[in-house]
C-alpha cells in the first residue's frame, strides 16, 4: 500500500505515463475491494489522493479526450464508490473530516469529490447508523456550512 500512495503522489511522472497513472490507480481500487477491513490506516492518504486525482482527471479531460482520461475517470468513480460502500461509518466519517479540514483551505477543487464519497456512504447507511452518526454529520455540516458563510461574505465585500 506504501508503495501505491507512493505511486500516486509523483504527478510529474504520473502525469507523463498514463498507464502508470492508470495500473496505480486499479491496484488502490483492487486494494480497496478486497481488503477494505485492513485499509483505515491508509485511508486518509487514499482519499486525498483520489480527490487530488479525479481533480487533476477532470481538468485533463476537459481539454483532450483520450480513451486513457476515461477509463482513468471511469476507475476513479469506481474508486470512490468503492471507498463510500465497503467502509464502516465508524471508519470512514472521521476520516472525510480530517480530510475536509485539510483541503478546506487551500484546495477546494478537491471537495466535489470528497464530498460525492460523503454523499454514496450517507445513501448507504442505514437508519440505525444514520441515528448513531447523527451528531458526527451534523457537526460536520454546520462546520461546512460555516466555511461557506464566512467566505461568502468575504466575496461580497
Amino acid at each position: 500500500m506504501p508503495a501505491v500512495l507512493l505511486a500516486l503522489s509523483d504527478r510529474k511522472q504520473l502525469l507523463t505515463n498514463e498507464i502508470l497513472l492508470l495500473s496505480a490507480v486499479t491496484a488502490l481500487q483492487r486494494i480497496t475491494e478486497t481488503l477494505p477491513h485492513f485499509f483505515s490506516p491508509y485511508l486518509q492518504e487514499t482519499i486525498t489522493q483520489v480527490c487530488s486525482l479525479t481533480r487533476l482527471v477532470e481538468s485533463y479531460s476537459s481539454s483532450s479526450s483520450s480513451s486513457a482520461g476515461a477509463q482513468l475517470s471511469s476507475r476513479l468513480s469506481s474508486l470512490r464508490a468503492t471507498l463510500a460502500t465497503k467502509l464502516p461509518p465508524r471508519v470512514l466519517l472521521p476520516t472525510l473530516t480530517k480530510c475536509y479540514s485539510s483541503m478546506v483551505l487551500d484546495r477546494q477543487g478537491q471537495l466535489g469529490a470528497l464530498l460525492s464519497i460523503l454523499q454514496e456512504h450517507i445513501g448507504h447507511m442505514e437508519r440505525e447508523q444514520l441515528s448513531h452518526h447523527q451528531s458526527e454529520l451534523t457537526s460536520f455540516f454546520l462546520s461546512a456550512l460555516d466555511f461557506r458563510a464566512q467566505h461568502c461574505q468575504v466575496a461580497t465585500h
